[in-house]
């Protein structure tokens, strides 16, 4: 599973450039390419966050992450990973590997790295 951070629920929707205002999460199961789509209602970092522990995606795409959201999701083990918001997200799920991942320094913020 790949979960996004996007701004409508729309499939060609591109990932939100703001981590805490995002207003869906996608989960794309990636062998039957099966659409889940999470509403973050009261548009909450920390509601994103405990969606995305729960489904324990293999790789998870955002525009932007806020430093205590991106330490949050590295504890849990998760590989992170920042995507452009101009494209539609969907396209990012071919290789998302490709994408720089994130990774918390310890001035409490969060840095691309290859």
């Amino acid at each position: 599973m790949i979960a996004l951070t996007v701004l409508q629920k729309k499939e060609d929707t591109p990932l939100s450039p703001f981590f805490s205002h995002t207003a869906w999460l996608l989960l794309v199961e990636e062998k039957s390419n099966r659409l889940t789509w999470v509403k973050n209602t009261h548009l909450n970092a920390s509601f994103l966050v405990e969606q995305i522990c729960v489904a324990q995606p293999i790789h998870t795409i955002c525009g932007h992450v806020d430093p205590h959201s991106a330490r949050t999701l590295l504890r849990h083990k998760l590989d992170v990973r920042i995507g452009p918001c101009s494209v539609p997200a969907r396209s990012l799920i071919t290789d998302p590997t490709r994408l720089p991942t994130i990774s918390a320094s310890t001035n409490s913020k969060y840095t691309a790295s290859d």
